[in-house]
């Protein structure tokens, strides 16, 4: 895997954390450890209308860094459960990295139920039309 060359150093500690280039080209991340950092990349869905978004996460020992890019929404809700959830922090950033996961993937469920009663809905036309013709 071939991540940008570019980055920030000095972000949670002496290691280079690779970044550069994460707001503009999302899809080249893949999940990935290199020097205690891990980059995990995510495809994000949600709101109203159905948005198609993308999240590079990085996480190291004593960091957590997001990185969206066409997505409107973003994490303040997970930073509102850390804050009610302090006793949890005590796993260190694998539990924000889990806060955030699990918020990500909580974006999906409305947009499964869409497509599920569409689903429903041209069976029942389906039915309806066999009945018709048949």
């Amino acid at each position: 895997m071939n991540l940008p060359s570019r980055g920030f150093d000095g972000l949670g500690g002496e290691g280079h954390l690779p970044v550069g280039g994460a707001a503009g080209a999302l899809g080249e991340f893949r999940a990935d450890a290199r020097d205690e950092c891990l980059v995990q990349h995510v495809v994000a869905i949600g709101g109203d209308e159905l948005t198609i978004g993308e999240v590079a996460i990085f996480v190291g020992p004593n960091y957590v860094l997001s990185v969206r890019s066409h997505s409107d929404q973003g994490f303040a809700n997970v930073r509102a459960r850390c804050e009610r959830e302090p006793h949890l922090l005590t796993h260190g950033s694998g539990f924000v990295l889990y806060a955030l996961m699990d918020t990500i993937v909580d974006r999906y469920f409305p947009v499964l139920d869409a497509l599920e009663e569409g689903q429903e809905r041209i069976g029942r036309q389906r039915d309806r039309l066999a009945k018709l013709l048949g």
